[in-house]
């Protein structure tokens, strides 16, 4: 498969600088701000990030033919859209759980679904089946 396109490859790179710019606001927060609010901003923006990835699986799961033996087809594809749309209820539980406060929580669960979403991602597409430098990004 071919490559990123470099413009793709830097703005997926850059693409968590505002977590980690918001990390640093919330640290040092002043008191005039509500934290509660930044960690609401903070897990939003998180979550937008987890359903792209879970768009660019989507895609990859309609793009794709499948390349292993035919009669395990039918219970990869259900793997691959279930990773497809997985990030998105996860996101939208954790924007609930942070509403009501229950911020760590909510940020474990970021964290493990990040994880757990680039490790399955490695056991059910094979490397040709993705673009060149996507586990950089990723």
């Amino acid at each position: 498969m071919n490559r990123i396109p470099f413009i793709f490859f830097i703005t997926g790179i850059l693409s968590p600088l505002p977590l980690f710019l918001m990390t640093i606001f919330i640290l040092f927060y002043p008191a005039s701000v509500s934290i509660q609010k930044l960690i609401i901003s903070f897990v939003s923006y998180a979550v937008i990030l987890l359903s792209f990835t879970g768009g660019i699986n989507w895609i990859l799961a309609m793009q794709k033919p499948i390349l292993y033996l035919q009669s395990e087809s039918e219970e990869i594809n259900k793997k691959r859209m279930l990773l497809a749309i997985s990030p998105c209820i996860i996101g939208e539980i954790t924007i609930v759980l942070t509403i009501y406060k229950y911020d760590l929580i909510a940020i474990f669960l970021l964290i493990s679904s990040y994880m757990l979403l680039f490790s399955y991602e490695k056991k059910i597409y094979l490397s040709s089946e993705l673009p060149g430098g996507y586990y950089s990004i990723r």
